[in-house]
């Protein structure tokens, strides 16, 4: 951060960002990480990119919130083991990055953060386990980007390659909801304007022609 930018401030933010990547199209561009990913949850299902702290509207510099200063530090052994299945990447690096990057601008602790982050994923509706059927039933296969939309309740970005194939898809929730005398990830929201006409949102641009490609773990033919 420079040019006498204030930093972020933890839990000053609107709205969380949660994306979710699909694996196979991630294992074709760093085949290193996935030796194992076939047989795992990713290897069928969204995994798990991160739950980032956002704004509703984006600020004219494009900054968001990021890199807060907090006494917590980060442990990996904080990290749910349902991460193994749902996240593997946080096992290694990536759990990391994503505290420091986003986690400390959430207000939360480190574990209950990642905690939320799952738990959000795993409370999508309309899905099974974070992951609508249109994807699951059509791995190896293709969708229409119209049918996609309709196997979620609220506006997300669809993020797909130059060559149609699914990447990430983001979704948006409420800043929080007490539960138990907790705050905690709240209710899914529609992405906001600047989100559904951004990158993240992607595959309505045409040149896809409506059709967005799902590949199997090893179809690298991007």
């Amino acid at each position: 951060m420079g040019g006498g930018e204030a930093p972020s401030v933890p839990g000053d933010f609107d709205f969380y960002l949660l994306a979710q990547s699909w694996a196979a199209h991630f294992c074709c561009l760093k085949p290193e990480r996935c030796a194992t990913v076939e047989e795992a949850w990713s290897g069928s299902k969204l995994m798990l990119h991160g739950l980032w702290p956002a704004y509703f509207k984006k600020r004219a510099d494009g900054r968001y919130p990021a890199d807060c200063e907090v006494a917590m530090k980060y442990d990996k052994a904080v990290i749910p083991p349902l991460a193994l299945k749902m996240a593997p990447n946080y096992h290694g690096g990536l759990g990391r990055h994503e505290w420091r990057k986003h986690g400390t601008c959430s207000g939360m602790p480190p574990k209950l953060y990642f905690e939320e982050a799952l738990r959000t994923m795993l409370a999508m509706p309309k899905t099974q386990q974070g992951t609508p059927e249109v994807i699951s039933q059509n791995i190896g296969g293709e969708v229409t980007s119209t049918d996609l939309r309709r196997a979620y309740v609220r506006e997300v970005g669809i993020k797909v390659s130059d060559k149609c194939v699914l990447e990430e898809i983001t979704s948006c929730w409420d800043k929080s909801e007490k539960r138990h005398g907790v705050e905690k990830v709240g209710q899914q929201i529609d992405c906001p304007d600047y989100i559904m006409r951004g990158f993240r949102n992607n595959c309505d641009s045409g040149k896809c022609h409506g059709r967005i490609r799902i590949p199997k773990v090893g179809q690298c033919e991007l």
